[in-house]
């Protein structure tokens, strides 16, 4: 079967883009603390119950070290510390993540899916959680 260079063209160029789409978001990212910090102001808004503890989880957040890196093979490793007087070892997780639509999906073994949108170089994340105030938060590509 013969094929145009018109063809051929449009089906390298189907190819490029479809690798785009997943390799697109593929890197590395970093919690951003201030867009996380507006997510824990917004959920305690939400919910009065967890309102009290609204400025204890902000001061966490700030101390909290997240490095997420998500590769192009669809492997993602997150690496979480968190900093102060009595620092903790680094917490290493590894998962998969995927594209569904315009959302990356995060799978870690025996913990429910975490969703994030996609919104230019940052991704805003909701995970479930028992508390409101630790269920979203920003991460922002280095």
């Amino acid at each position: 079967m013969w094929l145009s260079r018109h063809h051929c063209f449009r089906i390298v160029l189907l190819g490029l883009g479809l690798s785009a789409c997943r390799g697109g978001v593929a890197g590395r990212y970093e919690l951003d603390i201030e867009e996380t910090k507006a997510c824990v102001v917004k959920a305690a808004v939400d919910n009065p119950e967890e309102a009290k503890i609204k400025d204890a989880t902000i001061e966490l957040m700030a101390r909290t070290r997240v490095d997420l890196q998500l590769e192009d093979g669809g492997k993602m490793t997150s690496t979480t510390v968190l900093n102060g007087p009595e620092s903790a070892q680094p917490q290493t997780r590894t998962g998969t993540w995927r594209m569904d639509g315009k959302r990356v999906v995060i799978k870690v073994d025996e913990v429910d899916d975490t969703r994030c949108d996609v919104d230019g170089k940052r991704l805003r994340c909701t995970k479930p959680s028992p508390g409101t105030l630790y269920s979203n938060y920003v991460l922002v590509k280095k």
